[in-house]
């Protein structure tokens, strides 16, 4: 864990994320990680902002429910080019690292956030309707998905990292052959 102070967070004061400083190069800050259901639309951006986890496998102190995303856009290295990485389950496994090619910010509601570049994939699943879909992760305020991939949520949420609903006991509906029900997710910033 470490200390980090932005200017336009918190008013200055120091606050405490989790770094990965090893994994895909290193420079790697954790701004979501998930193992529950039945979020709101404000925990979705913010939750347990005061203490990161020390363990991001284990959120049993915070309820399953971690989040610095109202964060994100002052702590990713630049306006375009900045990555982001999603996994599910373990470590490299059911997501990937991407790049986004344009000014795309964390807390967008805009669907249509989609020149990425998918960097590296970790594991075999393809862009579809029951999975991740082509596009960065955007908040949207359904029934159902909070922070989601898909285009159409409120019909098809797979490739969501954050629901509002109890569909399972985890954390949403992810890549249906490959990792329908994940026990948890993370999503990062470099």
């Amino acid at each position: 864990m470490k200390w980090i102070s932005l200017a336009d967070v918190s008013c200055g004061m120091p606050f405490q994320i989790y770094a990965d400083m090893d994994r895909d190069g290193g420079g790697w800050t954790l701004i979501l990680a998930n193992t529950a259901n039945l979020w709101s639309y404000d925990q979705a951006q913010s939750i347990n902002s005061v203490s990161a986890p020390s363990d991001p496998t284990d959120l049993t102190e915070l309820g399953g429910k971690y989040s610095i995303l109202s964060y994100a856009d002052y702590i990713k290295k630049s306006a375009t080019g900045f990555q982001y990485r999603m996994e599910a389950s373990s470590y490299d496994a059911a997501g990937g690292i991407w790049t986004a090619n344009q000014p795309y910010s964390f807390v967008s509601t805009s669907s249509t956030n989609t020149d990425i570049t998918l960097d590296s994939q970790f594991g075999s699943w393809s862009y579809s309707d029951s999975g991740l879909e082509e596009r960065m992760p955007y908040l949207v305020n359904s029934p159902q998905a909070l922070l989601t991939t898909s285009y159409l949520a409120s019909v098809s949420w797979w490739g969501t990292l954050i629901q509002a609903d109890s569909w399972d006991v985890g954390p949403g509906p992810w890549i249906e052959l490959i990792d329908a029900r994940p026990a948890i997710l993370w999503y990062w910033v470099r």
